[in-house]
């Protein structure tokens, strides 16, 4: 832990979803001396026990919950959560801030996927086609105007995260059948308190891509530095078949496939354009990018470490702890250099099956702990509804280099989903 980090007072927005992300927090506080002021919101829970000082926040009046703090000079905000880049942004009009987070209008390009494509359409960011919606005659107006009658494409909420809401349809489908199962997801999602508002129009349709009829999809993540992007790592995620085209599941650093390793530097520039377009600085940050064919396309992008066990990952392979980068650079302190460890991670996430025996998983953490995976648990096994969100544990391992770290995640899949059957 960055010994400059000790008595340094930061505001963080949000409670940080999963264990993890918790834990480094805690060890910010206990080993790193940061004296946080946490603002959770309705929704959130506690997965560790937090030594620092805890506000109840709302969504809606969040500027009159924090008057309290008004009296209070803060050194920096953070947020490690999708959700809360908007409001940390927001936070600099009435918090007593020695160095301001991003602004309003980067923020929002940021959050905001319509402004985000906009973006790079403007500076000629390789992205896929793309329209915005907001009533049914209007998207089968520009489903007929795009030329996507009879092909696949993809519906978005213009403010999601974490997968919720998004559909692809496919070539074979009419848009009232996509509306209705479209909908279904919204709703679906809306479940969630934090998720309710910004699973409203106007939306995204945009074309989909795919790499010769197989989705191929990358991960890159670093930090941007007096306006200099420094890329740390590119990661493959891998049998999106498999797993769903939008079920963020595996993932391999270094890249498995040869097409991917021939194309890094191109990948690599082409996300230096992308984080550079937004107008992000001192932030790390995780952009997704897919294959269009033999062309790259620009996803998304977010102004926070990525989720899942990518820091971990990074910090296994790079020798960089993405959460505590992103926490330096909003104090103006030095980021840490990328090393290549000459190594390579696999992870990936288990889904509950019918014939789960959830009570095994205890067994399944010991067997992960032989290994020497490194893995987070759900914490509340209860959800058993929505593919994306009925995960029982993530795990990812660890060996010489990609194809081995491959074989060697499946493996450990295959005795995880024994002991699961079986006990």
């Amino acid at each position: 832990m960055n010994a400059q980090l000790q008595n340094k007072k930061v505001v963080c927005f949000g409670t940080s979803p999963g264990q993890r992300k918790q834990y480094f927090l805690q060890e910010a506080a206990v080993k790193g001396g940061v004296e946080f002021t946490i603002l959770k919101f309705p929704g959130e829970t506690y997965l560790v026990d937090y030594p620092f000082r805890t506000i109840e926040v709302s969504w809606d009046n969040l500027e009159k919950d924090l008057k309290c703090l008004t009296r209070e000079t803060f050194d920096s905000a953070i947020t490690y959560d999708e959700m809360h880049v908007l409001n940390l942004s927001n936070c600099a009009d009435y918090l007593k801030l020695k160095r301001k987070p991003l602004s309003s209008e980067v923020a929002i390009r940021c959050r905001d996927k319509r402004e985000m494509k906009k973006t790079f359409f403007e500076h000629q960011i390789p992205t896929a086609e793309f329209g915005f919606w907001s009533e049914k005659s209007e998207l089968e107006r520009i489903v007929s105007d795009m030329g996507l009658c009879g092909k696949d494409y993809v519906l978005k909420p213009a403010l999601g995260a974490a997968s919720v809401g998004v559909l692809h349809v496919h070539s074979d489908e009419t848009v009232k059948q996509a509306l209705i199962k479209f909908d279904e997801l919204c709703h679906e999602g809306a479940k969630k308190v934090e998720y309710g508002p910004i699973l409203e129009p106007p939306f995204i349709v945009e074309r989909y891509i795919d790499r010769f009829g197989i989705p191929v999809e990358l991960a890159v993540d670093g930090y941007i530095t007096d306006s200099s992007v420094v890329v740390i790592m590119v990661s493959e995620k891998v049998d999106m078949v498999r797993s769903g085209p939008f079920l963020e599941n595996k993932y391999i650093t270094p890249p498995l496939s040869d097409f991917v390793t021939k194309d890094l530097q191109k990948i690599e520039d082409t996300a230096r354009r992308a984080i550079k377009s937004l107008g992000i600085n001192e932030s790390v940050f995780h952009l997704e990018m897919r294959y269009d064919n033999d062309d790259l396309k620009v996803l998304e992008v977010g102004s926070r470490p990525g989720g899942g066990l990518i820091s971990e990952s990074c910090e296994i392979t790079k020798g960089v702890n993405l959460r505590e980068q992103h926490l330096c650079l909003s104090l103006g302190l030095k980021p840490q250099f990328p090393v290549n460890r000459n190594n390579s991670t696999c992870f990936g996430t288990v889904y509950y099956q019918d014939d789960f025996d959830v009570d095994n998983l205890g067994q399944a953490i010991e067997l992960l702990t032989r290994v020497n995976a490194f893995y987070e648990l759900q914490t509340d096994p209860r959800s058993r509804k929505h593919v994306l969100h009925d995960w029982l544990v993530a795990f990812g391992v660890t060996d010489c280099d990609p194809k081995t770290s491959y074989r060697k995640f499946y493996h450990t899949q295959e005795e995880i989903h024994q002991v699961l059957h079986h006990g």
